[in-house]
């Protein structure tokens, strides 16, 4: 068994830190798809749940709502432009 050279310990080791990147990666992947099948759930069989993602998404609010619109932590905002409204 050869330690040096392309198939020795510095495969190995690298090998090893890929194979922590990817199972890193994997339980990234795992959180994001439970909080997705949380949020499904409860978007099914809650009538408030699904009010409060609408408003946010179209950024609208109730009669005589007052609401604050600040920029992500990029520091850019959503660029939606702004709707008018009824009268």
């Amino acid at each position: 068994m050869a330690i040096r050279g392309p198939q020795g310990v510095p495969a190995f080791l690298e090998k090893r830190r890929e194979i922590r990147q990817l199972e890193e990666e994997n339980a990234n992947l795992r959180r994001d798809i439970d909080n997705r099948q949380k949020l499904i759930h409860e978007l099914q069989y809650s009538k408030d749940k699904q009010d409060e993602v609408i408003r946010r998404y179209l950024h609208e609010g109730k009669p005589n709502e007052v609401q604050f619109i600040l920029p992500d932590r990029s520091g850019s905002v959503n660029p939606v432009p702004p709707q008018p409204q009824a009268r």
